[in-house]
């Protein structure tokens, strides 16, 4: 009985791509093959519980049979929709059944439940992102944020219900699946297409999800926790840049467009540096997450920002005028100078990172590199809308004013660097300005002798002299 039983439902399967298209195909054969593996479950038979998985498998292929199809059915409502839920609820169903009977399973069983649950996943974003491409062409990223938003919600939801730890750990994906659908296009900014409510939405989620897992017991959601939390700020500091750089750009011109770039992550960067300080969750919980993992990737981007940013840029300051060390650039690089220092000195003693540093020397050199960076880049920006001199490299190894500005600006940081060392007894202090004097020399008569006979010239020459003696 049990093999014609068998035998029924296998001509039965095959007998329905001979009368109804390959999406109806496609559905029934996932419904066909859920319902086979229950039956295998509750009869403890693999041989049923395979069938049901290969039905599943060869209904997703029927549907692929048509993926170039032409739908133009009603909203949600149509045979292309619906045939992409039902392959992903059945999924879904397949791998909670296969969870609840992994102690009764085979050894080659193990995977198919976290296989099922992710084809199921993978079905229902499929169906729902063609069709709010489909439907809502003008809102579609905000849309997207949103289905995917609220199917995080839901699988968690109901892996804390039904004790399936699988579908919570999936919400682990949510902001990796944002970041790509969020960033990797050709989108002006962020907010565009109903993604200022996408994405608010998204990380209001996202937050509560990570406060609702404090108490996971799973191994996996708490050794993600961390950079759950590290990711959000990431993500953040990414999405808030992006917005407020085109907002920016739309009201005004010069060097305010590309602050967004840098004060945006500098300012979660202070708020992890001062996480300690700020009460409750999930700042003071998670000290270590956000001083530890954000807070390094935040820093280096802020960093190579400062440096990029120094090298590159005019420092227009747009309707205002210029002032020298008063000017946006130059405020911003001295307050994400700031959150960087603030940051390293909140880091323990027993940390990672200053275990490789290995002593205060490294991290001193790469500060004292920003430092002189940003004041040189000052001093040639200053000259620039002071006296008119130029910005193009070529325009500066050529400039007998920039050239000699340099040289006392290089003697006068060696001296102070020389003398203030000195007074504290830090050796490799002094050697750095002792060496910067040196180079200062050289300078001189290797570039700064092409201005010979002018005035900057011997400016320059009596200055530095003047700081030797």
């Amino acid at each position: 009985s049990e093999a014609f039983a068998a035998l029924g439902v296998i001509f039965g399967s095959l007998a329905i791509p001979m009368a109804f298209d390959h999406q109806t195909t496609a559905a029934s054969w996932a419904v066909e093959g859920a319902g086979l593996l229950w039956i295998g479950v509750r009869q403890q038979r693999w041989m049923a519980r395979a069938f049901g998985v290969l039905l599943q498998a060869l209904g997703g292929v029927a549907f692929l049979l048509d993926l170039n199809h032409s739908n133009t059915g009603p909203a949600v409502l149509n045979h292309v929709t619906m045939g992409t839920a039902m392959l992903a609820v059945t999924g879904l169903l397949s791998g909670l059944w296969l969870h609840r009977n992994r102690e009764s399973s085979r050894s080659w069983e193990s995977t198919w439940s976290t296989l099922a649950a992710l084809w199921g996943v993978v079905w229902w974003f499929y169906g729902g992102f063609s069709e709010t491409a489909r439907v809502l062409p003008q809102y579609e990223r905000g849309a997207d944020l949103i289905l995917l938003t609220m199917t995080a919600a839901v699988l968690w939801l109901l892996g804390d219900r039904l004790r399936w730890p699988l579908a919570r750990n999936l919400t682990i994906a949510l902001l990796p699946v944002a970041a790509c659908i969020g960033i990797i296009n050709d989108a002006p900014h962020p907010f565009v297409q109903a993604g200022a409510i996408g994405w608010p939405l998204l990380f209001l989620v996202q937050y509560c999800l990570l406060y609702l897992g404090e108490h996971d017991e799973d191994r996996t959601a708490q050794r993600f926790l961390p950079w759950q939390h590290a990711g959000a700020f990431w993500l953040l500091a990414f999405v808030t840049a992006w917005e407020l750089r085109w907002q920016l750009d739309l009201q005004m011109y010069g060097v305010w467009r590309d602050l967004p770039w840098g004060l945006a992550p500098a300012l979660l960067l202070f708020l992890c540096a001062r996480a300690t300080d700020w009460p409750g969750w999930p700042l003071q919980r998670h000290v270590a997450a956000y001083q530890k993992i954000a807070a390094p990737v935040l820093a280096l981007w802020t960093a190579l920002w400062l440096l990029a940013t120094n090298l590159h840029s005019d420092g227009n300051s747009g309707n205002l005028i210029y002032m020298p060390l008063l000017n946006p650039l130059d405020i911003a690089s001295v307050l994400i100078l700031l959150c960087i220092k603030l940051w390293w000195k909140q880091l323990e003693t027993e940390n990672t990172l200053r275990r490789f540093a290995g002593s205060t020397l490294l991290p001193r050199a790469i500060f004292a590199g920003l430092i002189f960076v940003w004041l040189n880049a000052a001093l040639i920006r200053a000259l620039h809308y002071g006296m008119g001199t130029p910005l193009s490299f070529d325009g500066i190894m050529d400039s007998t004013i920039v050239q000699a500005a340099l040289s006392i600006f290089w003697g006068l940081l060696g001296f102070i660097a020389m003398i203030w060392s000195a007074r504290r007894s830090q050796r490799e202090v002094w050697m750095v300005g002792a060496a910067l004097m040196a180079i200062v020399v050289i300078k001189l008569f290797v570039v700064d002798t092409s201005g010979s006979g002018t005035l900057a010239r011997i400016v320059a020459f009596l200055s530095v002299g003047a700081l030797l003696l």
